[in-house]
């Protein structure tokens, strides 16, 4: 695990997970805590990363990595950051969590009544929104709940443009993007797919002072293509979300870096 490149998404501050969409990869502060300990006690070389640009980073992991001396790199979805655009996995959750039945548009009527139901609808549809462009997203989410994905939610949590510029002065910490609007970029045209990533690194660039090189990939999904273009749009580093490689990572290795769930990995954490 030392050489890993480790995934983390929301830190949340007790054991309680629950604010949280079933799909996202929260994990306690005591967990992180746990684990920046024992890294630091067995000298471990792997690196962090942290998707999405969650409130939670400023709040409960920036503190522990300074007081370990830990790098990180933050990939902000920048739609996020402006305050503009809820993910559309927790939308999706408040829709079903408060339903007993949801018509989910061609994919069939699921039953909402009993938790375990819930989950079955939510991982559904969440597979089939995960495909579609961020027009089709919202269109689907119109027909779905009547309204797209939420602007400006009240409990929405994402670090906003003036704690980002100052994470940018953190020496420990590396600003990255994750695109502008969190959508699968292989689902994309090529043009969009770029205007995506081109957005992106222009708005964060315009907030940190800094050249932004680093990428996530939103759901790691990216092609040969993409990532040539991220390349020529001026990034340098491109990040997966699981350990396997394309075929063709070969002919672009630093677009391609492969990462690890930190749960997945990290024994003590779930």
């Amino acid at each position: 695990m030392a050489t890993d490149i480790l995934m983390i998404h929301d830190i949340v501050a007790s054991e309680d997970r629950t604010r949280t969409s079933p799909w996202k990869s929260a994990i306690s502060r005591s967990e992180f805590e746990t684990f920046l300990k024992n890294r630091h006690a067995d000298d471990m070389s792997s690196l962090l990363t942290f998707d999405d640009g969650y409130a939670s980073f400023i709040s409960i992991a920036l503190p522990l990595l300074r007081e370990h001396k830990a790098k990180a790199c933050v990939f902000i979805a920048t739609s996020f950051m402006d305050g503009s655009r809820e993910p559309y996995e927790d939308a999706l959750w408040k829709h079903i969590n408060g339903s007993d039945k949801v018509d989910a548009c061609g994919l069939g009527v699921f039953p909402c009544k009993r938790t375990t139901e819930k989950l079955v609808a939510y991982e559904r549809i969440r597979l089939h929104l995960k495909t579609l462009s961020l027009s089709q997203r919202d269109a689907w989410m119109i027909s779905l709940a009547g309204h797209p994905q939420p602007q400006n939610p009240a409990d929405m949590l994402f670090l906003t443009a003036e704690e980002v510029q100052h994470l940018a002065s953190e020496q420990l910490i590396t600003i990255g993007s994750h695109a502008e609007s969190h959508t699968t970029l292989t689902s994309l045209s090529l043009t969009d797919a770029i205007l995506e990533m081109r957005h992106s690194k222009a708005r964060l660039e315009a907030v940190t002072g800094r050249s932004i090189t680093d990428i996530s990939y939103p759901y790691g999904a990216s092609n040969l293509a993409i990532r040539i273009a991220g390349f020529l749009i001026g990034y340098r580093r491109g990040f997966l979300a699981s350990r396997n490689r394309p075929r063709t990572a070969w002919l672009t290795p630093n677009m391609a870096i492969p990462r690890a769930d930190i749960r997945n990995v990290v024994p003590g954490i779930r």
